[in-house]
Protein backbone atom coordinates (compact mmCIF):
# COMPACT_ATOMS: atom_id res chain seq x y z
CA UNK A 1 0.00 0.00 0.00
CA UNK A 2 1.38 3.41 -0.89
CA UNK A 3 1.50 6.32 1.32
CA UNK A 4 -0.56 9.64 0.50
CA UNK A 5 2.11 12.34 -0.43
CA UNK A 6 3.22 14.71 2.27
CA UNK A 7 1.71 17.35 1.21
CA UNK A 8 -2.33 16.06 1.29
CA UNK A 9 -1.42 15.26 4.72
CA UNK A 10 -0.10 18.73 5.56
CA UNK A 11 -3.49 20.17 4.33
CA UNK A 12 -5.50 17.20 6.72
CA UNK A 13 -3.78 18.59 9.56
CA UNK A 14 -4.40 21.99 8.61
CA UNK A 15 -7.80 20.85 9.48
CA UNK A 16 -7.08 19.15 12.56
CA UNK A 17 -6.91 20.26 16.06
CA UNK A 18 -3.84 21.07 17.40
CA UNK A 19 -4.10 18.50 20.69
CA UNK A 20 -5.07 15.54 18.35
CA UNK A 21 -1.86 16.55 16.33
CA UNK A 22 -0.03 16.75 19.41
CA UNK A 23 -1.25 13.59 21.10
CA UNK A 24 -2.48 11.25 18.80
CA UNK A 25 -0.97 11.87 15.14
CA UNK A 26 2.79 12.46 16.06
CA UNK A 27 2.98 9.21 17.70
CA UNK A 28 0.99 6.99 14.54
CA UNK A 29 3.43 6.89 11.93
CA UNK A 30 7.17 8.05 10.86
CA UNK A 31 5.22 9.59 7.79
CA UNK A 32 2.71 11.51 10.40
CA UNK A 33 5.30 12.09 13.08
CA UNK A 34 7.32 13.96 10.10
CA UNK A 35 4.84 15.81 8.61
CA UNK A 36 3.23 16.47 12.09
CA UNK A 37 6.65 18.00 13.50
CA UNK A 38 6.17 20.05 10.23
CA UNK A 39 2.85 21.36 10.91
CA UNK A 40 3.74 21.78 14.78
CA UNK A 41 6.86 24.00 13.75
CA UNK A 42 5.54 26.11 10.99
CA UNK A 43 2.05 26.64 11.72
CA UNK A 44 1.37 26.42 15.32
CA UNK A 45 4.99 27.87 17.03
CA UNK A 46 4.24 30.92 15.21
CA UNK A 47 1.11 31.64 16.99
CA UNK A 48 2.29 30.81 20.79
CA UNK A 49 3.06 33.15 23.04
CA UNK A 50 4.24 32.76 26.76
CA UNK A 51 4.03 35.26 29.53
CA UNK A 52 4.47 35.81 33.45
CA UNK A 53 2.97 38.15 36.17
CA UNK A 54 4.24 39.53 39.08
CA UNK A 55 3.44 42.16 41.13
CA UNK A 56 5.76 45.33 41.05
CA UNK A 57 5.52 45.60 45.11
CA UNK A 58 8.13 45.33 47.11
CA UNK A 59 9.17 41.89 49.16
CA UNK A 60 7.55 38.89 48.27
CA UNK A 61 3.86 39.79 50.12
CA UNK A 62 1.61 40.59 47.82
CA UNK A 63 -0.87 43.11 48.86
CA UNK A 64 -4.10 44.28 47.22
CA UNK A 65 -2.98 47.61 46.02
CA UNK A 66 0.49 46.65 44.21
CA UNK A 67 0.30 46.49 40.79
CA UNK A 68 0.34 43.48 38.90
CA UNK A 69 1.92 43.45 35.79
CA UNK A 70 2.42 41.04 32.46
CA UNK A 71 5.46 40.43 30.42
CA UNK A 72 4.70 38.95 27.31
CA UNK A 73 6.91 37.05 25.05
CA UNK A 74 5.77 35.61 21.59
CA UNK A 75 7.26 33.38 19.27
CA UNK A 76 10.66 34.10 17.37
CA UNK A 77 12.16 31.18 15.76
CA UNK A 78 13.16 27.52 16.77
CA UNK A 79 16.40 26.26 16.77
CA UNK A 80 18.06 22.98 16.09
CA UNK A 81 17.40 20.15 19.04
CA UNK A 82 13.57 21.70 19.51
CA UNK A 83 14.64 24.63 21.01
CA UNK A 84 12.22 27.78 20.86
CA UNK A 85 13.15 31.39 21.15
CA UNK A 86 10.33 33.64 22.45
CA UNK A 87 11.39 37.70 22.28
CA UNK A 88 10.33 40.16 24.62
CA UNK A 89 7.00 41.68 23.23
CA UNK A 90 5.12 43.67 25.45
CA UNK A 91 4.23 44.94 29.33
CA UNK A 92 0.67 44.76 30.80
CA UNK A 93 0.17 47.72 32.10
CA UNK A 94 1.74 49.39 29.38
CA UNK A 95 2.93 52.45 31.42
CA UNK A 96 4.53 50.32 33.92
CA UNK A 97 7.65 48.91 31.17
CA UNK A 98 10.35 50.71 32.84
CA UNK A 99 9.92 49.40 36.85
CA UNK A 100 8.25 45.75 35.39
CA UNK A 101 11.38 44.96 33.33
CA UNK A 102 14.29 46.25 36.33
CA UNK A 103 12.03 44.08 38.59
CA UNK A 104 12.33 41.21 36.51
CA UNK A 105 15.93 41.52 35.54
CA UNK A 106 16.64 41.93 39.17
CA UNK A 107 14.97 38.91 40.17
CA UNK A 108 16.73 36.84 36.82
CA UNK A 109 20.22 38.42 38.57
CA UNK A 110 21.32 35.24 40.15
CA UNK A 111 18.81 32.89 39.11
CA UNK A 112 18.98 33.01 35.29
CA UNK A 113 16.71 29.70 35.20
CA UNK A 114 12.96 29.75 34.64
CA UNK A 115 12.06 27.23 36.80
CA UNK A 116 10.99 29.36 40.03
CA UNK A 117 9.00 31.68 37.04
CA UNK A 118 5.04 30.70 36.93
CA UNK A 119 4.74 31.00 33.56
CA UNK A 120 1.28 30.79 31.12
CA UNK A 121 1.14 29.70 27.59
CA UNK A 122 -1.24 30.48 25.08
CA UNK A 123 -0.05 27.78 21.77
CA UNK A 124 -3.77 28.80 19.28
CA UNK A 125 -5.99 30.87 21.94
CA UNK A 126 -6.30 29.48 25.23
CA UNK A 127 -3.70 30.81 28.02
CA UNK A 128 -3.12 27.90 30.53
CA UNK A 129 -0.35 27.78 33.33
CA UNK A 130 2.77 25.40 32.09
CA UNK A 131 5.83 24.38 34.02
CA UNK A 132 8.96 25.06 31.92
CA UNK A 133 11.81 23.40 33.54
CA UNK A 134 13.64 24.04 30.39
CA UNK A 135 12.95 27.78 30.27
CA UNK A 136 16.42 30.02 30.02
CA UNK A 137 16.01 33.47 30.15
CA UNK A 138 18.86 34.99 27.80
CA UNK A 139 19.48 38.71 28.59
CA UNK A 140 22.25 40.70 26.65
CA UNK A 141 22.10 42.64 29.79
CA UNK A 142 20.85 46.32 30.90
CA UNK A 143 22.31 48.60 28.61
CA UNK A 144 21.22 46.38 25.52
CA UNK A 145 17.57 47.35 25.78
CA UNK A 146 14.47 45.14 26.21
CA UNK A 147 14.87 44.17 22.98
CA UNK A 148 17.10 42.03 23.65
CA UNK A 149 15.18 40.23 26.16
CA UNK A 150 14.13 36.56 25.46
CA UNK A 151 13.49 33.10 26.94
CA UNK A 152 14.93 29.96 25.35
CA UNK A 153 13.15 26.90 26.12
CA UNK A 154 12.39 23.04 24.88
CA UNK A 155 9.27 23.35 22.68
CA UNK A 156 8.61 20.01 22.97
CA UNK A 157 8.44 20.15 26.87
CA UNK A 158 5.51 22.97 26.43
CA UNK A 159 3.56 21.58 24.09
CA UNK A 160 3.71 18.70 26.31
CA UNK A 161 3.19 20.40 29.62
CA UNK A 162 -0.07 22.37 27.30
CA UNK A 163 -2.02 19.74 25.91
CA UNK A 164 -0.86 16.50 27.77
CA UNK A 165 0.45 17.41 31.63
CA UNK A 166 -3.02 17.06 33.15
CA UNK A 167 -3.32 13.46 31.67
CA UNK A 168 -2.10 10.31 31.46
CA UNK A 169 -1.83 8.68 27.92
CA UNK A 170 0.93 7.16 25.30
CA UNK A 171 3.19 9.91 25.12
CA UNK A 172 5.97 8.10 26.94
CA UNK A 173 5.75 5.47 24.33
CA UNK A 174 5.61 7.74 21.14
CA UNK A 175 8.48 6.39 18.81
CA UNK A 176 10.86 9.33 19.38
CA UNK A 177 12.22 7.91 21.84
CA UNK A 178 11.42 10.98 24.41
CA UNK A 179 10.26 10.17 27.96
Amino acid sequence: MSALPDEILLNILAHTDSRTIFTSVLCSSKQLHRCSLSHITNVLLPQSHISTTFTLGRGSQHRWYDIRTTLNFHFSRHEEHNIALYHFSHVHPEHCIAPALEKWRHARTHDREGKAVLWRAAVESESKPVLLASAVVVDAGVDAGHESLCISLDWMELLKEYYVADRVDSWDHCGDGRA
